[in-house]
């Protein structure tokens, strides 16, 4: 489920990144294979994507230390 998640959001942050991003990030010599193009500000206004990521990585957290979330 959080694989299919993880895609879910990296989706997303192709949908709204930006070629123009991109090349701004390759002028500063910024590797860019394989960005999406999505700055910061961006990510956080865009259906919670951050809110998303932070929830993945909590989620992930209760796996490894075995923890059963409630609901």
């Amino acid at each position: 489920m959080v694989d299919r998640d993880c895609a879910a959001i990296l989706v997303r942050l192709r949908e709204i990144g930006s070629p123009e991003k991109v090349a701004g990030m390759a002028r500063y010599g910024i590797n860019s294979d394989g960005t999406p193009g999505v700055s910061v500000c961006d990510s956080r206004g865009a259906d919670r994507v951050a809110s998303d990521l932070r929830e993945l990585r909590s989620e992930k957290a209760v796996r490894r230390l075995g923890l059963v979330s409630g609901g």
